[in-house]
């Protein structure tokens, strides 16, 4: 009504029909232009990216007309390989023909990276954990895109690993790889809720494998490994003997990750599987050992609405035959693992293990670093089978836990207080990754 009554006034904006006809004809040419038919493919000139592999990870052809939209996947996926600081196109004229540029621009300080890092856990009660890292990385080792790693970390668990990893084709689907590395750990046993002994875990290893690249989602592999295991006590009663052997067999893992943020999730889903089968165990100690077989999937998910977000984790392990060793046993205990008991403290050879999280982003500008600060609760269970510590301690154990998160230069940071029925009430705190 209140139109109609204004219509006199309105009526000077009005066009004539002829008039109004042809503008709609404008609008729907301009909406129905097609898109320009690329005649050549320029890459930019690179200081150490191959070009040939940017030109085969795009699926635009010359000749065809110029699928935008898939252009712009291509380019995402290429960027992500991480090499690039940008990466970006245009389309242009010269002379008769159409050309589209790519146009790469590297990372100022690459081909080689050097990285630290810190990681600390302590739950106030046991013994707390401190690692520092480094890590050299060194790209472009060859036209197809070689790469050789190498580093460290000393600390509570102490390690030094090389890697060098050799793609077989320009677009980086299918690799090969080969690895080697030394390592010594500590790994507690506990009964009753009270830790018994601590054994010293060394691991030497080596190992040849082959696979392919899903994307920029994931990685299945294949190979065989070989390595040597020694479980010495440290400390602890002389009743708990030592075992050393050379065990071989073939490997195989598939990982997968959608998730958009590496520590606090907003959405997407997480996977991992392993399978090692243990062909031949060559024992140098009192203890006998025979071939055994392991096996692992964890899988995690993560759901959001405004500002909350749900997580989801599941997993398991288990072993198919034979009996694992201490250094090849599954564990539950610790923050985000039954956070209600102390770290490590059911070791078995066979478990399943659940957690459902739920956070809320306090803000999105934490004086942190400037990023998000997260208020969270989680319910955890677990079931350890096959029990090598806390033999009494069957059937479902159940955690509950509160925490404060945030992202920092140093990596994650929890802040928690858990408790559990047949645990012992701790707080907690992890910086970084330990």
């Amino acid at each position: 009504m209140a139109a109609l009554a204004a219509s006199d006034a309105l009526r000077r904006y009005a066009m004539a029909p002829p008039a109004y006809a042809q503008w709609q004809q404008r609008l729907r040419l301009a909406g129905n232009r097609t898109a320009p038919v690329i005649d050549r493919i320029e890459i930019a000139e690179t200081r150490f990216v191959n070009p040939e592999t940017l030109r085969h990870g795009i699926s635009q052809k010359e000749g065809e007309r110029l699928d935008a939209e898939q252009l712009a996947k291509d380019l995402v996926l290429e960027y992500s390989q991480g090499d690039l600081h940008s990466l970006d196109y245009s389309v242009v004229g010269v002379r008769d023909k159409t050309v589209l540029r790519i146009t790469p621009v590297e990372k100022p300080w690459g081909p080689d990276y050097l990285r630290f890092g810190f990681g600390m856990a302590s739950d106030f009660r046991a013994e707390s954990a401190f690692n520092a890292r480094a890590l050299y990385r060194r790209t472009w080792l060859n036209s197809l895109g070689g790469e050789w790693l190498f580093g460290g970390q000393i600390g509570s668990r102490q390690n030094v690993a090389t890697e060098f990893y050799q793609p077989l084709d320009l677009r980086h689907i299918f690799f090969v790889r080969g690895a080697a590395s030394t390592e010594l750990r500590k790994v507690p046993l506990f009964s009753g809720g009270d830790r018994l002994g601590v054994y010293r875990i060394q691991e030497n290893r080596a190992e040849v494998d082959a696979g392919a690249n899903i994307g920029v989602w994931g990685q299945a592999s294949a190979g065989w490994l070989e390595r040597s295991l020694g479980a010495v006590l440290d400390s602890g009663p002389d009743t708990l003997l030592n075992s050393s052997a050379r065990v071989g067999g073939p490997s195989a893992a598939l990982a997968i990750d959608t998730y958009d943020q590496p520590f606090f999730p907003t959405r997407g889903y997480k996977l991992d599987a392993s399978f090692l089968d243990v062909r031949y165990v060559r024992s140098s100690s009192g203890v006998p050992l025979e071939p055994y077989s392991r096996g692992e999937v964890r899988f995690g998910a993560a759901f959001s609405r405004n500002r909350f977000t749900t997580l989801v984790a599941v997993e398991g392990g288990t072993t198919a035959n034979g009996t694992l060793p201490l250094g090849d046993a599954f564990t539950l205990g610790g923050p985000r693992h039954l956070a209600g008991f102390a770290q490590d403290q059911l070791i078995g050879g066979e478990y399943l293990y659940g957690r459902l999280d739920g956070q809320y982003r306090l803000n999105f500008a934490s004086p942190l670093y400037g990023l998000t600060l997260i208020a969270g609760v989680s319910v955890e269970a677990g079931r350890m089978n096959k029990q090598i510590s806390e033999p009494s301690l069957t059937g479902w154990q159940r955690s509950l836990s509160a925490y404060l998160g945030a992202n920092t230069f140093l990596g994650p940071v929890y802040i928690g207080v858990a408790d559990a029925k047949n645990g012992k009430g701790r707080f907690y705190l992890i910086i970084g990754t330990p």
